[in-house]
């Protein structure tokens, strides 16, 4: 992620507190190091708040993948349970012109990255915000944006790594180190029990979902799962 203070104008970096400049630098250092997009959303709450003092709550909205509606995934401080009309109308806004906005003590930071919009940032101030607050934010937004698309990326890509893409099953190396550890708890807790099925065809070759296509693989694996379960009298998960 660039420099904060950098990436401002010369006559603005003049006006801009070096503190808060340094505080957010380090702040975006410990975002670009998540690897996950809810780590990057509670840490990047964790700094903001930490270098504005004067905010009392903070919310980081994504846009959902359903509907693209907004929705809380992250909050700082006590968060209403119902945003005020006016925040919500200001993030709306924040989002439909891409640019962080001000209203009074509330900021809403627009996070996109070239034409997609990925979500926005909620802080409410117990004081007026600053011209200089407004530049360092606004540029925060923009470094923001870009460290969130990556979290994503990176999150995607070790879930491809680990996970089959068309089940929810894990590959072969990540399925067993999942069975040794729910093995290893069993031996531990003695909670409950695990089982292995290995489905074979008439061939001896192992069952293969593929030739099946992928909706019948998966009503194929739901009519054993349910009967599984009737027999185990529904301790089977």
């Amino acid at each position: 992620m660039s420099s904060v203070l950098k990436s401002l104008p010369r006559q603005v970096q003049l006006q801009v507190s070096p503190d808060k400049a340094e505080k957010l630098l380090r702040a975006l250092s410990q975002m670009q190091a998540c690897r996950h997009t809810r780590s990057f959303y509670q840490t990047t709450l964790s700094e903001l708040t930490a270098v504005f003092s004067n905010v009392s709550y903070g919310a980081f909205l994504a846009l959902s993948e359903e509907d693209g509606a907004l929705e809380v995934v992250a909050k700082s401080g006590r968060v209403p349970k119902a945003l005020p009309k006016a925040q919500i109308s200001l993030l709306k806004q924040c989002l439909e012109d891409k640019k962080t906005v001000f209203s009074e003590n509330t900021a809403a930071l627009s996070l996109v990255h070239g034409d997609n919009r990925l979500g926005a940032i909620l802080l409410k101030s117990n004081a007026s915000w600053r011209s200089e607050d407004f530049n360092l934010l606004s540029q925060f937004a923009l470094n923001a944006g870009r460290g969130l698309e990556t979290a994503a990326l990176l999150e995607e890509a070790e879930e491809l790594a680990f996970q089959d893409t068309l089940t929810p099953l894990g590959h072969r190396v990540s399925f067993k180190k999942q069975i040794n550890r729910k093995s290893t708890k069993k031996v531990r807790t003695d909670k409950f029990g695990v089982c292995p099925i290995l489905f074979r065809n008439g061939t001896g070759r192992n069952f293969n979902i593929c030739p099946f296509g992928y909706a019948n693989g998966r009503t194929s694996f739901d009519f054993v799962q349910a009967g599984l379960k009737k027999f185990t009298a529904g301790n089977f998960s």
